[in-house]
């Protein structure tokens, strides 16, 4: 093969080639230069290439393990909540756990010690702790706040109270409910009962303006 030929079978390999890279990063709505990053160890691209591709827990839970394994919170929560959807609670809670530690509680760690899924054992006590830190958060997803409002109706894990389940059947709530949503709801409060509620969640929505408007 002489040098021409030679020359321009290298040129049409190399084209060929980015074209290849081009379409796979348009695919995967990548830019390179953030993959270069995140592969370098960088959180914050980490983070983000992760979340490109939240729609594919396997593979986004790669990116937020590599972001919680540096010690980030977020990451951490996010690593949990998709070992979750993948359905490995034992894994789901070690890191839940760590996030919660740091102060971020996902509303998936309540949920599992309601159940006593992920080798831990059923507690209410600790069910009822994480997920009205969850809500408190702005984090409601899943089953939140129907098993939080059956503890408090039960009295399991917290003091039995019609007042707080009814409080935090609506605290996440952003619509006015009308008279006849009260009353199906809270049917054994009495008015001045519900008069608290009501203060109780005026005052909620002040210093909650954007609860449980997302989840992480």
């Amino acid at each position: 093969m002489n040098f021409k030929l030679k020359d321009a079978v290298y040129r049409l390999l190399g084209f060929g080639l980015g074209i290849v890279l081009i379409i796979w990063g348009v695919q995967a709505n990548y830019d390179f230069p953030l993959l270069i990053r995140a592969e370098r160890g960088d959180v914050q691209a980490e983070m983000t290439v992760a979340r490109m591709n939240i729609l594919h827990p396997d593979k986004a839970l790669k990116w937020f393990l590599r972001a919680a394994e540096q010690g980030d919170a977020e990451a951490q929560m996010m690593a949990g909540d998709s070992y979750h959807s993948l359905g490995d609670d034992a894994n789901a809670v070690i890191w839940l756990r760590k996030a919660a530690e740091q102060g971020m509680v996902a509303p998936e760690l309540g949920e599992i010690y309601f159940d006593g899924r992920g080798g831990v054992a059923q507690s209410d006590a600790e069910a009822a702790k994480f997920l009205r830190q969850a809500l408190e958060q702005g984090r409601c997803g899943g089953n939140a706040v129907p098993d939080l409002v059956q503890l408090y109706l039960e009295g399991r894990g917290v003091a039995k109270s019609a007042e707080d389940a009814c409080f935090w059947s609506f605290a996440t709530v952003d619509a006015q409910p009308d008279a006849a949503t009260w009353t199906k709801t809270c049917p054994t409060l009495n008015v001045p009962a519900l008069a608290r509620v009501q203060l109780r969640l005026q005052d909620w929505k002040t210093t909650h303006p954007k609860a449980c408007a997302a989840k992480g």
